[in-house]
């Protein structure tokens, strides 16, 4: 595991994806902004537990469903347990979520 909360972090460092044996990682109270940022966490196969409350990106408009639709492998957030239900709700949200972020690439482009 390793704790990193009360940092001051403004992104989750990527080099963290190195360590594919983490099983828990605090980033609880840092200033982290953009849910993006921990992207590269999601491959993590070991990662258990994750916390990133007490950061701005948790008033990220469904920032629960978000965090639990990048990181299928977890099974607890913010200290608080992940449910077969969040999973259930998480997984029609999320599809629906990719699918309008992709649009709305495509539409860019």
């Amino acid at each position: 595991w390793i704790d990193l909360s009360f940092n001051q972090l403004e992104e989750v460092p990527a080099v963290l994806a190195a360590y594919v044996k983490l099983s828990v990682i605090y980033l609880h109270a840092n200033r982290i902004r953009k849910l993006s940022s921990a992207s590269a966490l999601a491959e993590l196969p070991n990662l258990r537990s994750l916390t990133l409350h007490g950061n701005p990106c948790e008033q990220t408009k469904n920032y629960k469903m978000l965090v639990y639709g990048m990181f299928k492998q977890i099974k607890s957030l913010d200290f608080s347990t992940i449910t077969v239900i969040d999973r259930e709700k998480t997984a029609s949200f999320y599809a629906r979520y990719l699918k309008i972020k992709e649009e709305r690439k495509s539409n860019k482009d």
